[in-house]
């Protein structure tokens, strides 16, 4: 006696989940009936677990991931904070998650703040994945931007470190269909009014957005402007060397990354964006501006598969070829800061195990870190244990008051760990080298 089992019949769930089956859907398995049940017992298994963490999410609605962090004093007591802007995985609604220092490098619990949608916006605006720092009202204590979902939203500082409620603007909408995504933010003055603006990019209809700041920390009307096919990453700088920051664009192309393309907008005195002008064909994701060659001219870093990525500027606008220097398999966030004290700019390197190249070995959750000679050019001083769950997003910053700058890492954890969503702290020593890291919860269940 022998049963037919059709696989086309299967859920998609199982392709998906059960890997262990050396078939493809469409083809007809001949078994005998005890491996018949046995398949059922799996398929009902598999389907129940599918079920099972579905509602575990749905039931945490305060679970959420860290899409982005910044470090910054708020609540001014002489120690560095993080903030992170989160994506939540229940997607009702954004939230941003404040973590103290103790000046020692380790973080209090992180408090965590709701994010409105603006006033008649009906489109879902969840996703936080950009966050800047700076003082918008002149108190001198400083303040969140987030952007997201078709909307930035202003976090005012009370004074104290404790955020107010925040302020939402609405940036980039879709007829019929989910809002653009807004993957970056940057601070600038761009008009030259002494008051810092938001600038932002929508992914889906390749535009940057500018909103000009007013006086108290509240902002104009969006500017739109056409940039590059599928905008990301973004900084502001001033490349071509006219007292005018420029906003630095990494395009993602198309759907399959064909047309990738990193570029700048010239931009007048009046804050309004000119035409883009080519940087370098390239998949560019995260972007860092930094003068790393010790000349006066904004150089630019990012990571690309496996390695470290420099472009020189040369202060009209142009770049010198792109050097690549080995960091980490799978990376992810970069930094730039002098980590071993010799006044030259080195980079850290963080990664995410899921970016290994499927047939090869499983990588370890890593940081790395390449000394500079001062010339724009690195040296891999080492590759230090990140522990586990997937890094994302890094920054930098003296954290325990050694006058070293040390690391900050955004971790995502797999849907059944405890905590969904981390900060991970290295120390650095004074050769340069990292310390073991600490990882702090920002949404602690």
């Amino acid at each position: 006696m022998f049963a037919v089992v059709p696989t086309s019949a299967w859920p998609a769930s199982i392709w998906a989940n059960f890997k262990l089956l050396r078939c493809s859907a469409g083809d007809t398995l001949v078994v005998s009936p005890m491996r018949a049940l046995l398949a059922l017992a799996v398929v009902v298994a598999v389907l129940s677990v599918v079920e099972g963490v579905a509602g575990e999410q749905k039931a945490t609605p305060e679970a959420s991931v860290p899409g982005s962090l910044v470090l910054a004093d708020f609540d001014r007591d002489g120690h560095l904070d993080v903030a992170t802007a989160n994506m939540d995985v229940n997607q009702d609604g954004g939230r941003v998650s404040v973590l103290r220092g103790t000046g020692a490098g380790a973080f209090r619990a992180g408090v965590t703040y709701e994010i409105p949608r603006p006033p008649g916006w009906t489109q879902d605006s969840s996703d936080r994945t950009g966050i800047a720092a700076t003082d918008l009202n002149g108190d001198r204590a400083p303040d969140l931007v987030t952007s997201g979902d078709g909307t930035v939203s202003v976090h005012i500082n009370d004074g104290r470190g404790g955020l107010g409620r925040a302020v939402a603007y609405a940036v980039a909408t879709r007829q019929g269909r989910p809002a653009p995504q807004l993957w970056d933010v940057a601070l600038a003055d761009v008009n030259h009014d002494r008051r810092k603006d938001i600038i932002t990019a929508a992914l889906q209809t390749s535009r940057v957005c500018v909103l000009l700041g007013r006086q108290g920390g509240v902002f104009a009307p969006v500017k739109r402007y056409a940039t590059v096919e599928g905008p990301g990453a973004l900084e502001v700088a001033d490349l071509n060397r006219d007292g005018n920051p420029d906003v630095i664009v990494a395009g993602t192309g198309d759907r399959t990354n064909f047309g990738a393309e990193l570029v700048f907008h010239p931009t007048r005195r009046d804050g309004r964006l000119r035409p883009h002008r080519p940087i370098e064909s390239s998949f560019v994701f995260p972007l860092v501006v930094a003068r790393i060659d010790r000349d006066r001219d904004p150089d630019l870093a990012w990571r690309e598969e496996d390695s470290l990525v420099v472009a020189l500027g040369q202060g009209n606008g142009k770049f010198e070829r792109v050097r690549r220097y080995a960091a980490v398999r799978g990376a992810t966030g970069v930094a730039l800061a002098d980590f071993n004290g010799d006044q030259r700019l080195d980079a850290a390197v963080t990664n995410d195990p899921r970016l290994h190249d499927y047939g090869t070995p499983p990588i370890r959750a890593r940081a790395a870190i390449l000394l500079g000679k001062g010339d724009g050019s690195f040296r891999l001083l080492g590759r230090f244990d990140g522990t586990g769950g997937w890094m994302e997003e890094l920054a930098t910053g003296d954290l325990n008051g050694d006058a070293r700058p040390d690391l900050v890492a955004t971790v995502i954890y797999p849907y059944w760990a405890k905590t969904r969503g981390a900060i991970r702290v290295w120390l650095t020593r004074r050769n340069g080298s990292l310390s073991r890291p600490r990882t702090y919860a920002i949404d602690p269940r």
